[in-house]
């Protein structure tokens, strides 16, 4: 897996129309900044306004002006034991933190962290790289992980169930419009759909090759405007419409940009599409893509793998 020597992309400066300027700029924050490790895999905005960052190298808290690091320290158990951080998600204020193995609880009032230790029936707790962490209409929460499937929680009842039958490596998770149904998206296996308490319902598979056996690995999946985009395999973006069930598939081999690792809504029709090779915009007017931060602008981004994008009370957060 290729990792991120970069960026923290925390506002774009650029707000005028794409006719009008070509190109993002950015402002960066990286080690030298304070930053705990220049590889960054996932951020959170908070309830309280902080900006969290999961790291290679610890959780780190922004607060506009500071920043704080959080990492295992020698012989203390409230400390965060695994400082690879990967998936981030707020529940009732305090912080769930996925690591590379395991999952971690951070307590807002205490500032301590706590190994979440529950187990399923069959005495399975999780150990496993974690991916993406969900909270569902009905209030469960999913976590996704790459060796284990993915597990299901109910707070109420402090019930934890497995599920590995469909696929055992999942990468990203989204619910639908209706928040009725979860889709998952799997190594192999294309895109899968779940009920909101778990039942599989169905399979989609995504290629560009109607005839091919099998569908591209499924990197990430955002439900925009009542649509499931899809980013797979290489070069590839999807759409599910779930009212008819059909896929659309738009080609963006003509860059080169590899796999798609993010999206998010930039306009009414618009996206921005996060990749191996830097950051796009995605028209579905005309079903194109544009390329939408120039490598030769220092102030552009220092590398061009994306891996998350998300909008902050100041603008575009990227990482």
């Amino acid at each position: 897996m290729k990792l991120t020597k970069i960026l923290i992309c925390l506002l774009i400066f650029w707000t005028g129309t794409l006719s009008a300027s070509p190109y993002f700029s950015f402002k960066k924050y990286q080690v030298e900044d304070g930053l705990s490790h220049n590889t960054v895999w996932c951020a959170l905005q908070d309830s309280y306004g902080f900006i969290w960052l999961g790291t290679s190298d610890g959780l780190n808290r922004y607060d506009g002006r500071g920043n704080k690091v959080y990492r295992n320290v020698l012989n203390e158990k409230f400390s965060l034991e695994n400082n690879f951080v990967e998936a981030l998600i707020e529940v009732d204020k305090n912080l769930w933190v996925g690591t590379n193995s395991g999952l971690y609880i951070y307590d807002r009032d205490t500032d301590r962290f706590s190994y979440f230790d529950k187990t399923t029936q069959y005495n399975v707790y999780i150990s496993s790289e974690i991916k993406k962490i969900i909270k569902t209409e009905n209030g469960l929460i999913w976590i996704a992980t790459l060796g284990q499937g993915f597990f299901i929680y109910d707070p109420k009842t402090e019930v934890l169930t497995q599920n590995s039958v469909q696929t055992s490596f999942v990468w990203d998770l989204c619910q639908s419009a209706d928040r009725k149904r979860v889709y998952i998206s799997s190594l192999q296996e294309g895109l899968l759909c779940f009920d909101e308490n778990g039942k599989f319902l169905r399979t989609y598979e995504i290629s560009l090759d109607i005839n091919a056996s099998d569908s591209y690995k499924v990197n990430c999946i955002q439900n925009i405007d009542g649509d499931i985009w899809i980013g797979a395999g290489s070069n590839l973006l999807s759409r599910l419409d779930e009212r008819t069930e059909a896929i659309d598939n738009y080609s963006g081999s003509a860059f080169n940009f590899g796999a798609v690792h993010c999206l998010l809504k930039y306009t009414d029709k618009e996206l921005l599409v996060g990749t191996d090779n830097g950051l796009y915009l995605f028209d579905q007017n005309t079903n194109t893509f544009q390329r939408a931060d120039n490598p030769a602008d220092p102030r552009s981004l220092s590398d061009q793998t994306i891996n998350g994008m998300m909008w902050d009370a100041e603008g575009l957060f990227g990482c």
